[in-house]
């Protein structure tokens, strides 16, 4: 029989006869060459080889045991590179997403996260049922996002006395975050009292039921809070931001108070 190389596969036959008699079989040449090339006939070639009795002699090409010998350790070296290509890849996919993430979240989130919450809507309202001087010293907004300490470390500076105001208290909340705290600086004269707040510039504000005005007359980039009784003007520096609280009065000008504030406040 003659076989055609790449294109035509021996019979049972001839793969039994020559598992049998080994290169002494007739075409054994061509067997040799056809098992080197073809993967199913050199399947078939190995199955007749082990049914063979072990009593019984037969030749085993070198090239054959050889072959094997390189396809287990190709196997065997494979595996290992193709499981850890397997866990390595998503690893590597679920780092990319993370760093993505938190790359665009670094990018979108709002630029008031993690900053204190100054929430005056409450307080305001406390002030403007209160016939009591004393309220104004007592009372506070609530403030979300940091903590009231005893303790207070000079992180801005505010004047210690305008007008006939002197500073004779303040009190200071820390935020979670390590950012500089919210202060209360209380001023008081013979017979006023007034409030200043300063807070992380983009601290969030709420004023509750009361609305935001521009108030330009004091000279600079200033807002007012439509409060009935209480004059409330919010104001940003580079580094802070004021809300200032006065009981409206005849006895002292609260425009003239916040614009001295203003120069002053750093």
């Amino acid at each position: 029989m003659t076989i055609q190389r790449h294109t035509t596969h021996p019979n049972f036959e001839s793969l039994r006869t020559y598992a049998a008699e080994g290169v002494g079989s007739a075409n054994a040449s061509d067997l040799t060459t056809h098992l080197s090339i073809c993967e199913s006939c050199f399947e078939t070639y190995l199955n007749l080889l082990l049914q063979q009795t072990t009593s019984q002699e037969f030749a085993v090409p070198e090239w054959i045991w050889l072959g094997v010998h390189e396809r287990l350790q190709s196997m065997r070296n494979t595996k290992p590179q193709t499981r850890t290509l397997r866990l390595l890849v998503p690893a590597v996919i679920c780092l990319l997403l993370l760093s993505f993430i938190t790359v665009l979240w670094i990018h979108l989130r709002p630029p008031t996260a993690g900053m204190p919450t100054l929430d005056f809507g409450s307080y305001l309202i406390a002030l403007e049922h209160s016939t009591d001087r004393a309220a104004v010293a007592q009372l506070q907004p609530e403030i979300r996002g940091a903590t009231l300490r005893n303790e207070t470390s000079m992180t801005n500076t505010v004047p210690e006395q305008i007008q006939n105001y002197h500073l004779v208290r303040r009190s200071q909340w820390h935020s979670r975050m390590r950012m500089a705290p919210v202060d209360r600086f209380l001023y008081q004269s013979a017979s006023d009292t007034f409030v200043l707040f300063s807070a992380p510039r983009g601290s969030a504000m709420r004023f509750g039921q009361y609305e935001l005005t521009p108030a330009d007359q004091v000279g600079r980039r200033c807002r007012r809070v439509t409060c009935p009784k209480q004059d409330v003007y919010v104001w940003p520096s580079a580094t802070h931001d004021y809300v200032f609280v006065h009981k409206k009065s005849s006895m002292s000008d609260s425009e003239t108070l916040v614009t001295q504030l203003m120069e002053e406040a750093k």
